[in-house]
């Protein structure tokens, strides 16, 4: 892996990206791109995007096309039943079963309201946790077939979380600070290549 740094001076003034004309994975013809995308703003009131696009050949594209599939989707899906099934269970089972209840002067109609709220907030810890879990099985599952490309990238609720995108041959990632994106190279060609090219250090 070979490591660049990108800084990011403002908002207004974000970096033009050049990468070269060819695969960053495999050195082929490049065939497309993958667009990655990072909100530098440092307000909340508007969104201020660094954008650029590596270039992949085809056979990487639906090599990335399967990787995604492997992690965005079954965490989405895996996750979205989690919650559901945690606010049922908390809600008509766990939470009317505890006996404090009583003791705290709770009557019936203040009662759903607190188990609708404590409900909803374990329906989001059991999304979390269960789609974290059932990502992380087919990950396992599927590294016989994709080896450690897929064992190496990050569960998608700490990808989401830290700024982090991967793509076949490149990771990116945005400091807490907005200040520095952060792009490893699988390929230290690659890398020399892109330094070359706008002018940064290896």
């Amino acid at each position: 892996m070979y490591t660049l740094t990108v800084p990011i001076k403002s908002p207004r003034q974000l970096p033009k990206l050049v990468f070269p004309e060819r695969c960053l994975k495999c050195g082929k013809s490049k065939a497309g791109t993958r667009a990655i995308q990072f909100d530098v703003s440092k307000s909340d009131k508007k969104s201020v995007m660094l954008e650029f696009e590596p270039p992949l050949c085809k056979e990487c594209i639906e090599l990335e096309n399967r990787l995604e599939w492997f992690s965005l989707l079954p965490f989405t899906i895996s996750a979205l039943l989690s919650a559901i099934l945690g606010f049922l269970l908390l809600f008509f089972i766990i939470l009317p079963l505890l006996p404090f209840w009583d003791f705290l002067g709770i009557n019936d109609r203040q009662g759903r309201v607190v188990f609708f709220v404590l409900s909803c907030a374990g329906a989001l810890a059991s999304a979390v946790v269960g789609g974290t879990i059932i990502e992380f099985a087919l990950k396992l599952l599927a590294a016989p077939y994709f080896g450690k490309l897929i064992l190496s990238r990050p569960p998608t609720i700490i990808a989401l979380s830290r700024d982090l995108h991967d793509i076949v041959g490149l990771r990116a990632q945005l400091t807490s600070d907005k200040k520095i994106l952060t792009l490893t190279f699988e390929h230290e060609e690659m890398a020399k290549e892109f330094a070359a090219l706008n002018g940064l250090a290896l």
